[in-house]
């Protein structure tokens, strides 16, 4: 189904994901999750993924990785496509992500996103205010969640 999902998108030439459209194909293609992400190299420093495109980008990139990683079983049995292996190969993937650009929020944010009330908001316009803040009001919005579940 992710295939096929996929394939909508590229029909329509976003700007932003037509440049590696290939790098996604093979995330997506059972058996070569590991050999995909060890080919792409998402680092700043890496120059694969243009500067213009990478905060459109590394979101979809993050939700497509976060489905991967949820999968349980494939239907296979091989040591490359067991579910430990895949989650570390993308967890390891995800490290080359540039924590000052806040590029690790989506990825967190599907993570949580079960465990928070929809009544709580999301949307927290942090630009007016230091890090320390921040990171303050990102913690106390995880307990809010937490407590609300507990």
């Amino acid at each position: 189904i992710a295939q096929v999902a996929f394939d909508c998108l590229c029909k329509f030439k976003i700007p932003y994901l037509a440049p590696y459209t290939n790098q996604l194909r093979q995330i997506l293609t059972k058996g070569e999750l590991r050999e995909a992400l060890t080919k792409f190299d998402v680092s700043q420093g890496g120059g694969v993924i243009d500067l213009q495109h990478r905060d459109q980008f590394i979101p979809i990139l993050t939700r497509i990785l976060f489905g991967r990683f949820t999968i349980r079983n494939t239907g296979r049995r091989s040591a490359k496509d067991n579910p430990d292996a895949r989650r570390a190969a993308i967890l390891s993937f995800l490290s080359e992500l540039n924590p000052d650009r806040n590029e690790y929020d989506s990825f967190v944010y599907l993570m949580v996103r079960p465990f928070i009330p929809s009544k709580v908001s999301m949307n927290i316009d942090c630009s007016h205010v230091g890090d320390h803040e921040f990171e303050r009001k990102r913690i106390n919005l995880l307990l809010a969640a937490a407590k609300t579940v507990t």
